[in-house]
């Protein structure tokens, strides 16, 4: 069966790469390359969280929403759950508020072409990431998209020095940005074991859709979510973030 490099398909997928650095590359089997076109609006469910302050549109309404807690134990946000077998994730979304240092990354619109180029460089060596890229969420907001590594350095000894080579059995897709009031934002796809190209295409497209909200604006589009979605075909899902 032909296998080709993981990051070759999942960084292919972008709608919008403006730089790539890639790393140690991965085997993945073969996957047809995904379309590119906008999803059908009438299949969009629009996902609204009170307790973290975001509204995004998804390809279909979440079978489970749980808290973040439960799979990293130090961050907050939403799961959103669309495939599962038993306990098993198959396939969701991630959410992390104040997902990254407030100095981890510069802002990502201003920067130049070389920066970007070190920034990525250096998020490529420090975190082990397979494959990474400055893309474009929307025409005004950037972000930087990683793929992790199939093969991570650990340290069983505990003397900040990595000493064996382990290998994952899944990979996951990561998204770095900030929203439109200037919180810090990470979104996580996971797709086990390895990200298919149209989950990718799928993934961005919809955090395109992304947008932060104050507590006004979210009373407001509670208010107004059932005329917003009538008119497009879609339907409405708010996440209380218990």
């Amino acid at each position: 069966m032909l296998k080709i490099p993981a990051k070759k398909i999942l960084l292919a997928g972008l709608l919008f790469p403006l730089l790539t650095i890639g790393g140690a590359a991965s085997a993945a089997e073969e996957t047809p390359a995904a379309p590119t076109r906008a999803m059908d609006a009438s299949n969009l469910t629009a996902h609204i969280s009170p307790v973290y302050g975001y509204m995004l549109f998804c390809p279909q309404k979440p079978n489970e929403i749980v808290p973040a807690q439960e799979l990293y134990e130090d961050k907050r946000g939403d799961v959103l759950i669309f495939d599962s077998e038993e306990h098993n994730i198959k396939k969701a979304w991630v959410i992390l508020k104040n997902g990254w240092d407030e100095n981890a990354l510069p802002d990502l619109n201003k920067i130049t072409p070389e920066e970007t180029e070190t920034l990525l460089k250096n998020m490529a060596a420090n975190s082990g990431y397979e494959g990474i890229a400055l893309v474009e969420l929307t025409p005004d907001n950037k972000a930087v998209f990683a793929v992790t590594g199939r093969e991570i350095e650990i340290d069983t000894t505990g003397d900040g020095v990595p000493d064996t080579l382990a290998k994952a059995d899944t990979q996951n897709a990561l998204v770095f940005f900030r929203g439109n009031h200037g919180g810090r934002f990470t979104a996580i796809l996971i797709d086990n074991p390895i990200p298919r190209q149209e989950s990718v295409v799928e993934f961005q497209q919809c955090l395109g859709s992304f947008s932060e909200l104050t507590k006004e604006e979210y009373e407001k589009m509670a208010q107004g979510a059932g005329k917003l979605l009538a008119g497009t075909g879609a339907t409405g899902a708010a996440n209380s973030g218990k």
